[in-house]
């Protein structure tokens, strides 16, 4: 895809951010070839999809679409999800969580805890991945937390994509990223991030996962762009995640915008293979 087009297709403009849509869906089973393997599941009253090339390959990834909390999944993530069923032969299941301001933080983290613990009950036998980009990122490494504080197994690895980690977005270096950033609106930003919060603060862990330890978090690989809002702020999570046992790696796409991973870029494949080099160490 050429960039400019998909700069074009995922840009996030204040008016996407003040003004919210819903209905899209952009992300079922029938975006999806018939060939495949697909199944949709209804699961705490929020739609599963789950697509396979077959039942044969076990990697499970669990996917949390970006959106700053307020946006459904675009069509952008159904594309990045099917390209990584096709090279990479796994299962990818996406979760349609509940979205501000009809939800918040707090109801957003617990519906989405239950529906990843019945997922996962569901393929027991699969080898559990949690992965999230933007927003989602931030919501996959919350419920990595969750699952750390309340003794459960953690997934054998997690991806965060770009994720979204502070939400006060206090971090100075902000006022330097936003002139090379191409896609994020901070005004949109900070508006999105406080009707998710609604009226817990927002240096609360459940909201901004930063705020959190970020110990005994197990296996996790997180990708950035170096021109994008988050890149800072991913860097000190890398840096408190190294600071504890948690086996953390970072892989920065340099010159690139925020979510490059979703896109069939140069850097894009060479985190991929980055991160796939990692899955095939932790066999």
């Amino acid at each position: 895809m050429n960039v400019l087009k998909y700069l074009q297709l995922h840009k996030i403009t204040e008016n996407s951010l003040f003004n919210l849509k819903r209905g899209k869906f952009n992300y079922l089973p029938k975006h999806f070839p018939k060939t495949w393997k697909t199944v949709l599941d209804e699961i705490e009253e929020r739609l599963v999809v789950t697509a396979a090339k077959d039942n044969k390959n076990k990697k499970h990834f669990i996917f949390f679409h970006g959106g700053a909390y307020v946006c459904e999944a675009e069509f952008i993530h159904t594309l990045f999800a099917k390209r990584l069923i096709n090279t990479h032969d796994i299962r990818v299941s996406y979760i349609d969580y509940p979205l501000a301001p009809e939800s918040n933080a707090l109801n957003t983290v617990e519906v989405s805890f239950k529906v990843y613990l019945k997922l996962i009950k569901k393929y027991s036998n699969d080898e559990i991945y949690i992965m999230g980009d933007s927003a989602g990122g931030g919501l996959a490494l919350v419920l990595l937390q969750k699952l750390r504080d309340n003794n459960l197994p953690l997934p054998k690895l997690t991806l965060l994509i770009s994720p979204w980690v502070d939400l006060t977005m206090t971090n100075p270096a902000i006022n330097t990223l936003k002139k090379v950033d191409l896609l994020l609106p901070e005004g949109g930003l900070r508006h999105s991030a406080k009707l998710y919060a609604d009226k817990v603060p927002l240096t609360n862990p459940l909201v901004s996962p930063l705020f959190n330890n970020q110990d005994n978090l197990g296996n996790v690989f997180i990708t950035v762009g170096s021109d994008e809002l988050f890149y800072s702020d991913v860097l000190i999570l890398l840096d408190e995640m190294n600071k504890t046992n948690t086996n953390a790696r970072l892989s920065i796409g340099k010159g690139m915008f925020h979510d490059y991973l979703l896109i069939p870029l140069k850097e894009s494949r060479k985190s991929l293979k980055e991160l796939f080099d990692f899955v095939e160490e932790l066999q």
